[in-house]
């Protein structure tokens, strides 16, 4: 066993048992992200860590939503789930099977992916081989090609999405 292994074991012991359970969901939570990262490079994918989800989420919110009033993001709960564009129908995108249609087809060279509550984001390059699958164990995920002409998004709830929504500008 290496030397931070055993240590760890050591802090662990010495910790109650609620404090255990907090550090278990973490624990469980780095190694879904490491297995996430993992899953896609074995395509081929090139996965690297932007760094900052929130500069991501902001360059989303521009992108699609400048049309959309401050106050209709209010009355949505927009800073809940940027998703809401889509279940409100603020956006014309495509929804369930379509969504995950269109996403499939879509050429996907880079791509960013974010989360709607986490503080971590990647860029994935020579990303053609994503599908809508690769997500759909993920929940309020955020795909975006590099220059923000198209987004998928995978949700929480599975009476919405996930959606697919392209820019009319392309």
């Amino acid at each position: 066993m290496s030397r931070n292994r055993q240590l760890l074991h050591e802090m662990i012991d010495k910790l109650p048992n609620v404090e255990v359970f907090n550090l278990l969901n973490y624990v469980s939570f780095i190694k879904g992200r490491y297995d996430f990262i993992h899953y896609f490079k074995k395509d081929g994918i090139v996965v690297k860590d932007h760094g900052n989800a929130q500069s991501l989420r902001i360059d989303w919110e521009t992108e699609f939503t400048s049309s959309i009033s401050d106050s209709m993001k209010h009355d949505i709960h927009f800073n809940e789930f940027l998703w809401h564009v889509f279940s409100n129908k603020l956006l014309c995108c495509l929804e369930g099977k379509e969504a995950k249609e269109a996403f499939d087809e879509i050429k996907k060279d880079i791509c960013y992916v974010f989360y709607q509550n986490h503080d971590f984001a990647w860029k994935l390059e020579c990303a053609n081989t994503l599908e809508a699958e690769d997500f759909m164990y993920q929940q309020d995920i955020y795909v975006v090609d590099s220059n923000y002409k198209w987004t998928y998004v995978n949700t929480h709830e599975r009476e919405y999405g996930p959606y697919f929504y392209k820019q009319s500008k392309i």
